[in-house]
């Protein structure tokens, strides 16, 4: 699975599980958002891949802000998910990290989705870090000094944001944002709009001083998935519709659309669906999907 491309607002590409004592926490982000429903449904029992949802889902619901609606859900499937983790991973793997799951909720009420007050961001920024400290003694001075000789000699001006959107240098891409480009290649294609609707990007087009976008939509789409449980309070219904997740069989049809700017709702990270079992036969990435799962890329929402 290491073979799906991932888009390029992604910058540390998926390594193989034989590496994953050297994986970044960027990398669990994304394998856990990207890539886990679709493995672990091979691996694990049912009953099982049913709790692990219970995970997967708050946590997609509590990364973006688009799905605000939801966080209360998100807080009672970390509830139920805490309370049935002993029984799946035995008592010994109940720790306190497992226990702070259920103050999740109230820090994103206070705080805001995960990415506002998670620490991804400072993680490029450890290299600095090392390099900056040349001895095991006085580690703070040592930082301390050379941040104040970086800023003595770097002039830090404030920069106005260029107007988006944005052709790409070659013309056949065009950037939605800082953080959201459109390109016509297997990657950067996919995007989803309002409606509800998986387009695959083509071209651009500027239309009536408009910019449109040029593409082909997938006729007909499925869940990936359908969570159906309940708590103490009462009953769970959760399809990966809600959280703009789909599935979609390749042969499906097409129909052209032009998509004006303010019908993009985001964009979409394309896995191909392993055509048999990942458990029991070699992942063959010569052997064409018949299916695709689409997932939003959470910080893309617009």
């Amino acid at each position: 699975m290491v073979q799906t491309m991932l888009p390029n607002e992604v910058h540390r590409r998926y390594r193989s599980l034989d590496t994953i004592a050297f994986w970044k926490g960027t990398e669990y982000r994304t394998f856990l958002h990207y890539m886990s429903v679709v493995i672990y449904k091979d691996y694990m029992f049912e009953n099982a891949y049913k709790h692990y949802l219970l995970y997967f889902c708050a946590i997609t619901l509590f990364s973006t802000k688009a799905h605000q609606q939801f966080w209360q859900l998100g807080g009672r499937l970390l509830t139920l998910f805490v309370k049935n983790f002993e029984t799946y991973y035995g008592r010994s793997h109940l720790t306190s990290n497992v226990h702070n799951l259920l103050h999740v909720y109230s820090d994103v009420l206070n705080h805001g989705e995960l990415d506002k007050f998670s620490s991804y961001r400072s993680e490029n920024h450890y290299q600095l870090l090392k390099k900056w400290v040349h001895s095991g003694t006085r580690c703070l001075e040592q930082v301390a000094n050379r941040v104040h000789h970086f800023a003595s000699i770097h002039n830090f001006k404030t920069c106005t944001p260029p107007p988006y959107p944005i052709l790409t240098r070659n013309q056949d891409g065009v950037h939605i944002n800082k953080n959201f480009v459109l390109r016509p290649n297997r990657k950067d294609q996919w995007f989803l709009t309002r409606s509800k609707g998986i387009v695959k990007f083509l071209k651009v087009s500027n239309n009536a001083n408009q910019t449109v976008l040029i593409g082909s939509q997938f006729d007909c789409m499925a869940e990936l998935f359908h969570l159906e449980t309940s708590d103490d309070i009462g009953r769970i219904d959760l399809s990966s519709s809600d959280l703009h997740i789909y599935k979609v069989n390749n042969n499906t049809s097409t129909s052209f659309v032009e998509v004006p700017l303010k019908s993009i709702l985001c964009k979409l990270v394309c896995v191909p669906l392993p055509s048999r079992s990942l458990s029991r036969y070699v992942f063959d990435p010569d052997l064409s999907a018949d299916f695709c799962a689409f997932f939003p890329l959470l910080h893309t929402f617009q």
